[in-house]
C-alpha cells in the first residue's frame, strides 16, 4: 500500500538558542489525499540524540499543528531531531531533520557612527583665503568615524538668515551623489560653483555683491523598521522560513525619556537636539502610565532637526528586562512632531509574558536614535567680480580622467569608462550610454550616472539590453517605454521595438531630458522611479518613508521583492495550483504598504550585484544597427553545430514523460516530485528504453541544442566575431538547399553527402572554433555534462566550456579525447574543435534543468570560449 503523510520537512538547522524556530512542510506522499493535506493536524515531535550517540529518543514534547520549538539557554550542548507526521514517525529522512541549536553569541559593540567635521578647501586641497569666484572648483571633505563604507550626501546652502548656525530657512542649492567614506574616514565631494546659483541664491534677498556658502554633510542610516509583534495562531501555523530578527535592545548612548519621573532610565540626547519624548492623549496632554489596550500618540520636541530621519522606540520599563514593544523610523517634519494612533496591545507582548500585563498599569519609556547624522562647514565668500584661482595640479577624478584618458585621435573609450555592466553589450553602446549621462548631468558626473542608468537597463529587461524587449502589458524597450511616453517623445512602442539598441538610447535620453524631470533626477532611485512612477518624481514623494502603494492593491501583494520590513516577505497571503504545482501568488500585510526605501534597497542590490560586471576587454567599433557583422571586421570565425537534424527524422534523444509508482497520472519532468527527481529509479515505473510516459515531442535532443545555439550566436556576435549555424531549422537541414550544398560540398545535396555536411562546412569557411552541441541519453538514468576533443590543440576549450558550467554536475571522464566522432575527425580543418554533451535527456533531473534554462546555458557556454579566445591572443 502505497504511503501517506508528510514526505519532505525544511527549516533552520541551526537556530539560536532563546528564539522561536518555525519548520514546514514542504510535500507530501502522492497518495496523500488532498482532505488529509491539513497542516493543523500534522504531528511535530522533538527527539534528542541518546547517550551513546547511535540513535535519537523522544523528548515528550509533541505539538499538533503547532510547528515551532524554542531551544533553552543550555540545548547547543546536544543534538536533536525534528519530525513532522501525519500517524508515525518514520525516523529518516527527509521528513525529519537534524537540528544542532546555536549558542547565542555576545557580538561587539558596534561603533557609534559620527561625522567630526566638515571642511571646504579649494579643488586642490589649498586653504580658502579670499572671496571666491563663480568660476572656482572646491572640495568639501567630511571626517566620520565608524562609517567606513557608508555614504553620506553633501548639501550646498546660501547663507540667507542671520542667525548663526545651519538653519532650515537658508537658501538650499545642490547635492552631491552619495559618496562612500574611505578607508581614512573621509569623503569627498569635488563641484564647481556654477554661475547658475547666483539666481537661487538671489531667491530670498536682494542681490548683493558677495554671497555666502556652506556645506553640510548628512548620513540618513538605515534601520529596518519594527512593527508590532506578530503572533501565530497556534491552530493555522504560518511558515516562516528563516529565524526571526532578535528583538531590539535599548542603545547606551541615545535619548530616553521614562514615563515616570522617578525611573533611573532618563538619558538626555548626548547631541543636545532631541529636547523630550513624552506619551500624551488625544489632547496633547502629557501622561505618565497607560493601560494595554490603550491608544496613545508620542510628541517629540526637537531643535534644528527638521528633515532628519529618527527611530523611534518604545520599551516595557522594567527592573529585569526591557522589553521592545514598538518601533518606527520617522522623518522630523517640525520642531514639535507627533506619531499618532500607537495602540499599547497584548500582541506586542509573545505569549509567555501575558500574565504580567493583562490588566495591569505599565511603565515605559521612548527612546530616540538619531539615524541623520549631519555637520556643517564654515561659511566662504563668493565674490561676483573675483577671479578663479588657478589650478596647478589638480587632484580631482574628473582632472585625472582628463589626465590619463586616449589622445583624440583614439576611437575607444572601453577601459577608461569601464563601466558596470558594460561585458553584456557592445562599444558602440557602452559609448552612447557615456555621452547620454554627461549631456544631462555633467563631465563630473558622466560615468557615476552611466553605471545607474546601465543598472537601470539591465533590470528593465529582464537582463538583455534589449530595445525589443516586451511585457505582456506592452511596455517595451531599454527602459520599458509605455505606450503615453512614446506618444510623449513623438513616436510608438512598435516604432521603438523595431530600432537598434543605439538608437533607442536617443529615446532614452530624450524621456530623462523631459521638462517635468528637470534637476530632479539625481541617483539611481531617482532612475527607477522617473520610469515606473514620475508621478513620485514629479512631486517630490521621494524621502525614505513616502508610500508608492498599499494593501490591499494588487501592486502591493505581487511585488515581492520590495517586502523588505520584518516578516512582510515570509507572511503569505494566497497561493494557487498552476500546472499541478502550488504557487504563492500573494505576501505582505493586511495593512502594508510599499515605501520608497523598500525600493531604494532593491535597487541598491542590483547595483551592488553586478557592480564587479564590467568590460571584458574585448572591444569592436561595430554597429549595433547592423545585424550582419562582416568576416574582415571580426577577429574570429566560429561554427557552431547543433547535433542531429541533419537528416530528416533524426531527432536525437528525447526526453521521456513518467508514471510513479502509486500514482496514475503521466509526469513530464516540471510536474515530477522533487523526491522523485532524487531517486528516480526507486519510484518511476519502467525504464529509459520503453518509458511509462511516452516520449516528449517537443523536448528532442535536436530541438533543444538548436535553441541553445541560436542564443549563443546572438551572444558572441555581441562580441565582434562572425557565428554560422550548421543549421537554420529547428528540425532539419533543407536537403533542397542546392546552393549551401555546392558551396560547402562542391556537389549535389543527397543525404549521404548531408552527414559530412558540418565539418566541410566549418572547414570550407576556415573557421578558428567549431562546437558540436548535443545531450545525451541512456537506458538508465544517468546524469551529467562532459566535452569531447580529437586533438590536443582543442584540449583547453574542451575545459573553458565547462569552466563555470552549473546546469548538472560535470562528469569525471571530463574532458576526454576521442577519435572517432565524424563532426571531429580529420576532414574537420577547424582549429579549435570540440563537441559537448550538456546533459542526459534521459535523465528527468538532467533535463529539467536543461530545457529550463537555455539562456544560461547558452550564457556560460559563450563565457567559456570567450575566456578561450583572450587567453589565446
Amino acid at each position: 500500500m502505497a504511503k501517506k503523510g508528510v514526505y519532505k520537512i525544511s527549516g533552520n538547522s541551526k537556530p539560536k538558542v532563546g528564539e522561536k524556530t518555525f519548520f514546514n512542510v514542504d510535500e507530501w506522499y502522492p497518495s496523500t489525499p488532498h482532505s488529509e493535506r491539513n497542516l493543523t493536524k500534522v504531528y511535530w515531535e522533538l527527539f534528542i540524540k541518546d547517550e551513546s550517540g547511535n540513535g535519537f529518543r523522544t523528548t515528550n514534547i509533541k505539538k499538533k499543528g503547532i510547528n515551532h520549538f524554542t531551544f533553552g539557554k543550555n540545548a547547543h550542548k546536544f543534538i536533536y531531531k525534528v519530525e513532522g507526521y501525519l500517524h508515525e514517525p518514520e525516523g529518516n529522512s527527509p521528513m525529519s531533520m537534524i537540528v544542532q541549536p546555536q549558542k547565542d553569541e555576545i557580538k561587539p559593540k558596534a561603533k557609534e557612527k559620527d561625522i567630526l567635521g566638515v571642511s571646504l578647501t579649494y579643488q586642490d586641497g589649498s586653504k580658502i583665503s579670499k572671496p571666491l569666484s563663480y568660476k572656482d572648483q572646491l572640495k568639501a571633505t567630511a571626517k566620520c568615524d565608524g562609517m567606513v563604507g557608508e555614504s553620506i550626501v553633501f548639501n550646498l546652502w546660501e547663507d540667507d538668515s542671520e542667525k548663526a548656525g545651519h538653519h532650515k530657512n537658508n537658501q538650499y542649492i545642490t547635492k552631491s551623489p552619495a559618496v562612500k567614506v574611505n578607508k581614512y574616514g573621509k569623503a569627498e565631494w569635488i563641484f564647481s560653483l556654477s554661475p547658475t546659483f547666483i539666481t537661487l541664491a538671489n531667491k530670498k534677498e536682494d542681490e548683493k555683491k558677495q554671497h555666502e556658502y556652506y556645506v553640510t554633510a548628512e548620513y540618513n542610516g538605515r534601520v529596518d523598521a519594527s512593527g508590532n509583534v506578530n503572533v501565530n495562531n497556534p491552530e493555522i501555523p504560518k511558515p516562516i522560513p528563516s529565524p526571526s530578527k532578535p528583538k531590539p535592545k535599548p542603545k547606551e548612548n541615545t535619548a530616553k525619556f521614562p514615563s515616570s519621573s522617578s525611573s533611573p532610565k532618563r538619558n538626555s540626547d548626548p547631541k543636545g537636539k532631541i529636547l523630550s519624548a513624552e506619551f500624551v492623549n488625544g489632547k496633547g496632554e502629557k501622561i505618565s502610565s497607560a493601560k494595554i489596550g490603550n491608544t496613545v500618540s508620542i510628541k517629540i520636541t526637537s531643535k534644528n532637526m527638521v528633515g532628519k530621519v529618527v527611530m523611534v522606540r518604545i520599551y516595557e520599563d522594567d527592573n529585569f528586562n526591557d522589553d521592545f514593544l514598538f518601533g518606527k523610523k520617522v522623518k522630523i517634519s517640525n520642531d514639535i512632531a507627533f506619531i499618532n494612533n500607537v495602540q499599547l496591545t497584548n500582541d506586542m507582548y509573545d505569549e509567555g509574558k501575558r500574565w504580567e500585563v493583562e490588566n495591569k498599569t505599565q511603565h515605559f519609556f521612548i527612546e530616540v536614535e538619531h539615524l541623520s547624522i549631519s555637520t556643517e562647514s564654515q561659511r566662504i565668500g563668493v565674490s561676483l567680480n573675483e577671479e578663479p584661482k588657478k589650478i596647478e595640479n589638480p587632484k580631482s577624478p574628473a582632472k585625472q580622467e582628463g589626465k590619463n584618458a586616449p589622445k583624440t585621435n583614439s576611437t575607444c573609450l572601453c577601459k577608461q569608462y569601464d563601466l558596470i555592466l558594460g561585458n553584456k553589450v557592445d562599444c558602440d553602446f557602452r559609448k552612447k550610454v557615456v555621452e547620454i549621462c554627461k549631456n544631462l548631468w555633467g563631465e563630473g558626473r558622466k560615468i557615476e550616472m552611466a553605471n545607474n542608468l546601465m543598472v537601470i537597463m539591465y533590470f528593465e529587461t529582464a537582463k538583455t539590453f534589449s530595445p525589443s524587449k516586451q511585457n505582456s502589458r506592452g511596455f517595451t524597450g531599454l527602459i520599458q517605454f509605455g505606450d503615453d511616453a512614446a506618444s510623449d517623445l513623438g513616436t510608438t512602442t512598435s516604432e521603438l521595438k523595431k530600432m537598434s539598441a543605439v538608437k533607442q538610447l536617443d529615446y532614452v535620453k530624450n524621456f530623462f531630458d523631459r521638462s517635468i524631470f528637470k534637476g530632479k533626477i539625481n541617483s539611481l532611485l531617482d532612475m527607477y522611479l522617473s520610469i515606473n512612477y514620475p508621478a513620485m518624481i514629479k512631486n517630490n514623494k521621494t524621502a525614505p518613508n513616502d508610500v508608492l502603494y498599499s494593501a490591499p492593491s494588487i501592486q502591493y501583494h505581487t511585488n515581492f521583492s520590495f517586502m523588505k520590513e520584518n516578516g512582510e516577505y515570509d507572511n503569505i497571503i494566497a497561493k494557487e495550483i498552476i500546472n499541478g504545482k502550488e504557487i504563492i501568488t500573494k505576501r505582505g500585510f493586511a495593512n502594508g504598504s510599499t515605501h520608497v526605501w523598500e525600493v531604494n534597497e532593491e535597487m541598491q542590490d542590483w547595483y551592488k550585484n553586478n557592480k564587479n560586471e564590467k568590460w571584458d576587454g574585448s572591444c569592436v567599433n561595430k554597429s549595433v544597427e547592423s545585424k550582419a557583422i562582416q568576416k574582415k571586421n571580426a577577429k574570429y570565425v566560429i561554427v557552431l553545430d547543433p547535433g542531429h537534424g541533419v537528416k530528416p527524422g533524426n531527432l536525437g534523444t528525447q526526453a521521456r514523460k513518467y508514471k510513479i509508482k502509486g500514482d496514475d497520472k503521466i509526469y513530464d519532468t516540471n510536474t515530477l516530485p522533487s523526491y522523485v527527481l532524487e531517486s528516480p529509479s526507486k519510484y518511476i515505473i519502467g525504464n529509459n528504453d520503453k518509458p511509462s510516459g511516452g516520449y516528449d515531442s517537443e523536448n528532442t535532443e535536436s530541438n533543444v541544442v538548436y535553441d541553445i545555439a541560436v542564443k549563443m550566436k546572438e551572444k558572441i556576435e555581441k562580441f565582434g566575431h562572425t557565428v554560422y549555424i550548421t543549421r537554420s531549422q529547428k528540425n532539419t537541414i533543407n536537403l533542397d538547399d542546392e546552393a549551401n550544398f555546392k558551396k560547402y560540398l562542391g556537389g549535389a545535396a543527397t543525404k549521404a553527402a548531408a552527414i559530412n555536411f558540418r565539418s566541410k562546412m566549418s572547414t570550407t569557411l576556415e573557421a578558428d572554433y567549431f562546437i558540436s552541441v548535443h545531450c545525451d541519453g541512456w537506458t538508465d538514468f544517468s546524469k551529467g555534462a562532459h566535452t569531447i576533443y580529437s586533438d590536443d590543440a582543442s584540449k583547453q576549450l574542451a575545459i573553458d566550456l565547462l569552466d563555470k558550467y552549473d546546469i548538472t554536475n560535470i562528469l569525471s571522464k571530463s574532458p576526454h579525447k576521442r577519435n572517432d566522432l565524424g563532426v571531429l575527425g580529420s576532414s574537420n580543418k577547424t582549429k579549435k574543435k570540440v563537441l559537448i554533451e550538456l546533459g542526459y535527456l534521459t535523465s528527468p533531473l538532467d533535463t529539467k534543468n536543461i530545457v529550463n534554462n537555455k539562456d544560461k546555458i547558452a550564457t556560460l557556454l559563450v563565457n567559456g570560449l570567450i575566456k578561450n579566445i583572450n587567453n589565446d591572443k
